[in-house]
């Protein structure tokens, strides 16, 4: 779980058996692309801080995840309001998007006590990469809550290996394959 991409790690055992395998059937496969991913706003969202001394609003925020990899924008809370404007970004370096989900949960900061839920929603990865149209923009309905929307935008770019791309890139996928490494220092060793 602490491998941001591809999240997984392969080991062959007994050893030996590696000097038979070409180093290509044990890299890293290529990646199919990258997702781009906006949190816009939110409208018409629960209002939690009803206590004494609340708003009688909320000071949403919301979480991102897809498989195992989470983003929370926790620390970047809008304070005071059930119609935040949050324009929260993140990328997702994808290898296989086929089967996956992306999850938004949404949740107003209380410091000091436990966060009250606004709602989530979940779509299919399949759905915000098709070919015929590379951008998604829509207001989606949050569910387990009574009300509340947000508005997620989306880009896929696709990966395509430099040496067959037609136009100039402004970003680059690189995936490093490390073969072995020998004499490192560090961790718990009484050698210097």
């Amino acid at each position: 779980s602490r491998f941001v991409w591809p999240s997984k790690f392969k080991l062959y055992f007994p050893l030996d058996d590696i000097k038979h395998k070409s180093k290509a059937s044990y890299m890293l496969p290529r990646p199919a692309g990258i997702l781009h991913i906006t949190l816009n706003e939110a409208r018409d969202l629960l209002k939690k801080d009803k206590h004494i001394g609340g708003s009688g609003k909320s000071d949403p925020y919301a979480i991102i995840s897809i498989g195992e990899r989470k983003i929370s924008f926790r620390n970047r809370y809008v304070p005071k309001t059930v119609n935040p404007t949050w324009d929260y970004s993140t990328s997702f370096v994808m290898e296989d998007p086929a089967g996956q989900n992306m999850d938004i949960e949404v949740y107003d900061f209380d410091a000091g006590s436990a966060d009250d839920f606004l709602g989530k929603t979940s779509l299919a990865l399949s759905k915000l990469i098709e070919e015929e149209k590379s951008t998604f923009d829509e207001w989606i309905s949050l569910s387990d809550v009574k009300h509340g929307d947000i508005r997620v935008t989306c880009d896929w770019k696709a990966a395509v290996p430099a040496s067959e791309a037609k136009i100039s890139q402004n970003f680059y996928i690189i995936s490093i394959f490390i073969d072995r490494c020998h004499d490192l220092n560090g961790g718990k060793s009484s050698s210097p």
